[in-house]
């Protein structure tokens, strides 16, 4: 499976093993959301999978910078950008993506 959409469980949980979570309306990020990317990240990797961030706002990116998390992270400046990179050719499995709100 390929992108999560919100179902109130970790995107691990759901058996979706791609994760496109598009920053763009997220405007920060506390600790304890940087310990759950951190926590699906590594979740998703071991199920041979991923997590991938995109269109963060200047000042979510320049957190992500400041914590050093930009080595963690594969962050893209836009979605636009981040579907073309990731998107496997088979993308028929493909379902959408999750808005952070």
């Amino acid at each position: 499976k390929w992108i999560w959409q919100p179902s109130g469980a970790s995107p691990s949980r759901t058996g979706y093993r791609r994760v496109l979570l598009d920053l763009s309306r997220l405007y920060d990020l506390d600790a304890d959301a940087l310990t759950e990317l951190g926590r699906w990240r590594a979740r998703l990797v071991a199920s041979s999978g991923g997590l991938w961030l995109a269109a963060p706002r200047p000042w979510v990116r320049r957190l992500l910078e400041h914590m050093c998390l930009r080595s963690t992270f594969t962050v893209y400046p836009t979605l636009r950008e981040a579907v073309a990179e990731i998107t496997p050719p088979d993308a028929a499995e493909a379902v959408g993506h999750w808005r952070a709100s």
